[in-house]
């Protein structure tokens, strides 16, 4: 199954990325290969994140790297990663579950 990210997912990476990158670049790019190989992962085995919400019968789902959260919606063809964010962040599920997000692939 193709993984895509959403534009939204593709930002909160790169912001993670460029925040743990000031003060340690080598953590930064381990992180980032982590959370990629993680992201990469969900074409073998999709339905492995938990269910946090539902909307018009798409489950939104969440997989944990680290201190880290990553949102997902596995759908017919493809399996589109929404949101990247820290577990410490307050988060809106409402933000979470648009199906809609403009996406490329991983």
């Amino acid at each position: 199954m193709k993984v895509r990210t959403s534009s939204a997912a593709r930002r909160d990476l790169r912001d993670i990325v460029d925040f743990i990158g000031r003060d340690n670049p080598m953590a930064a790019r381990r992180l980032k290969s982590n959370l990629l190989k993680r992201l990469a992962s969900l074409s073998e085995h999709p339905a492995r994140g938990r269910v946090v919400a539902e909307h018009d019968g798409i489950a939104l789902r969440r997989l944990i790297e680290g201190s880290f959260l990553i949102f997902y919606l596995v759908r017919q063809e493809d399996v589109l990663v929404t949101r990247v964010m820290r577990g410490s962040r307050a988060i809106d599920v409402e933000l979470l579950r648009d199906p809609g997000w403009p996406e490329e692939p991983v």
